[in-house]
């Protein structure tokens, strides 16, 4: 059998408990206050999830944001936006790149499910954004300079 998955969403390794909350007009208030009213969230418990994994699958992750775009490339992609556009777009574009890799770098994480049998290609090839083994997290490069305006 084959198949991949990728998930990505703000989450947590099972330490952070109960994090049901509920948010409306971009403030939290209670869930349970006025029902209907409200957008209802919770983090992922990526460690439960990780646990309900079928040994069947190869399971990788979770990693930061932060770390996964790095190791994806986000730094070069960003230093060729920033060489072939318009002045006038740099900051919008370093602060895209800062609001995806600080502000929610750490927040948000990525995790991975590819079938077993595809192991022996991953220890030779990880999977893009994920490092050669089920918990590392890659070293990610330097991020680009700022231009001066």
């Amino acid at each position: 059998r084959g198949g991949a998955c990728l998930i990505a969403d703000y989450g947590h390794l099972g330490e952070d408990g109960d994090t049901f909350r509920a948010f409306r007009n971009h403030k939290q208030v209670d869930p349970l206050e006025l029902p209907g009213s409200a957008d209802l969230t919770a983090d992922v418990d990526f460690g439960y999830l990780r646990s309900q994994v079928s040994p069947d699958c190869a399971w990788y992750g979770p990693t930061t944001q932060d770390n996964f775009l790095h190791s994806c490339g986000i730094a070069t992609r960003c230093e060729q936006l920033l060489a072939s556009s318009d002045k006038k777009l740099h900051n919008n574009i370093m602060d895209s790149y800062t609001t995806l890799t600080k502000e929610m770098g750490e927040r948000f994480k990525f995790a991975s499910l590819f079938p077993a049998s595809m192991g022996q290609i991953h220890e030779k090839y990880p999977p893009v954004g994920f490092s050669g083994t089920e918990t590392d997290a890659p070293e990610k490069p330097e991020q680009p300079e700022k231009p001066e305006n």
